[in-house]
């Protein structure tokens, strides 16, 4: 399959989504030395514990929230290649999931624009980054009728279940006290979200470019 693909084409763009905002996390995880949020100096920075969102404040802010509003634009843009080029691939009329899932990379450039100190907006880019795409996902799975695409539906289908399930149990785990004191999971269930979020993007990104 890699043979077919043209790694110029802007649907692959998905998948530079995905490195980069991961590559950013890790590497900038590390050198994190902490950050101050609501009057609460947390410190030392746990990527198990604590949200991605808490590198955009600290010494990580102004890479991290450049990591966010990057990924953002890659991934906007990179979806929008996905959907113009997979289109003769879905069935008639089902335009529904388009938006839902270019709502992702909108919410991306929201959270780097608004740090987790701006509760409401960070939280509605948070919304549109990692929670609305699981309709989209779901509605784009079972619109496919490619035969040659039929991977692509089966992971889209169980790819919209899971992640409304990781993002609602992202949103139960995170504590604020929990977050504080450095313990609980929060950080890493949101990583596995996340991951899994970007991940389908790029199979999606993967299947329209080897569709040209």
């Amino acid at each position: 399959m890699l043979r077919q693909i043209d790694f110029l084409q802007p649907s692959l763009l998905t998948v530079a989504a995905g490195i980069l905002f991961t590559s950013g996390w890790v590497i900038l995880g590390s050198r994190s030395t902490g950050f101050e949020v609501f009057g609460m100096h947390i410190a030392p920075y746990s990527p198990v514990a604590h949200p991605v969102s808490g590198l955009g404040l600290g010494n990580t802010a102004k890479a991290m929230n450049a990591v966010f509003i990057g990924t953002g634009w890659l991934l906007s843009y990179g979806t929008v290649a996905c959907l113009l080029s997979l289109k003769p691939s879905f069935a008639s009329g089902s335009a529904f999931f388009g938006p839902l899932l270019v709502s992702s990379g909108v919410g991306a450039v929201v959270c780097g624009c608004w740090s987790i100190d701006r509760t409401v907006a960070h939280g509605f880019g948070y919304l549109l980054a990692a929670g609305v795409p699981a309709i989209g996902f779901l509605e784009a799975g079972l619109a496919l009728r490619s035969p040659d695409l039929k991977w692509l539906s089966a992971w889209l289908i169980i790819a919209g279940p899971t992640t409304l399930c990781l993002f609602a149990l992202s949103l139960i785990s995170f504590d604020p006290e929990k977050a504080r004191r450095g313990v609980g999971y929060a950080g890493l269930i949101q990583r596995i979200l996340l991951s899994e979020v970007l991940a389908t993007f790029a199979a999606i990104g993967v299947a329209a470019a080897t569709r040209n």
